[in-house]
């Protein structure tokens, strides 16, 4: 079998597309198996903020969930299906028919792109019959963004709402804006020097 004549480039191209696909069914595996492992049917995908890589994380996992070894069957939707409490009108923004629990098969998981917890009020208008539904929840954080702290507090309110976090999907895909890294690294450089020696070695000292 001969090799396509195809330039460096076009090799690149196709070595980071598999890269990618790999990547993404290897995350939709993982991901089944703690949906498997929680015993959850209707999970939340959320973050801290917004942009931190729900859609782009759902996009990537949601084509390779059949291909999981996982006798799951795994669906997922958009929570602009999802009529809020203070839309009174029956459809959704993209004239969709508004979705309700009981359209849901209990034999199937449904995986729900929701809305961030600490900078939007989407949460607060969640419909309640569908927030009752929810029993986990799935939280994106984006690499050299999401802090230690708005973690925290996305999982303590996760937790005060009855919803049980069952895995955290750290997204290296894309990069936060430039703003927000210039930002970071001045508030770390305003920390005391024993703050940021405890925050650059304290994991190596930990690990050992």
């Amino acid at each position: 079998m001969t090799r396509p004549q195809l330039d460096s480039a076009a090799w690149d191209v196709v070595s980071v597309q598999l890269e990618r696909r790999l990547l993404a069914r290897r995350t939709a595996t993982m991901v089944a198996a703690a949906i498997e492992e929680s015993g959850t049917k209707r999970v939340l995908v959320t973050s801290a903020y917004a942009k931190e890589g729900k859609t782009l994380f759902l996009d990537l996992v949601s084509r390779e969930f059949e291909h999981c070894k996982s006798t799951l069957e795994i669906r997922v939707i958009d929570g602009d299906d999802i009529i809020t409490d203070a839309d009174p009108t029956g459809t959704t923004s993209r004239g969709k028919v508004r979705l309700e629990p009981k359209h849901l098969s209990p034999d199937v998981v449904t995986l729900i792109k929701g809305p961030s917890v600490l900078d939007s009020e989407g949460m607060l208008h969640f419909r309640r019959d569908w927030f009752e539904e929810i029993d986990g929840a799935l939280v994106v954080v984006m690499a050299r963004r999401t802090g230690r702290k708005a973690l925290r507090e996305t999982v303590a309110w996760l937790e005060a709402s009855g919803i049980k976090p069952i895995g955290l999907i750290y997204n290296e895909f894309a990069s936060p804006p430039l703003a927000d890294r210039l930002g970071r690294i001045r508030k770390w450089r305003q920390q005391p020097l024993r703050s940021k020696l405890r925050a650059a070695f304290g994991g190596l000292r930990r690990s050992r």
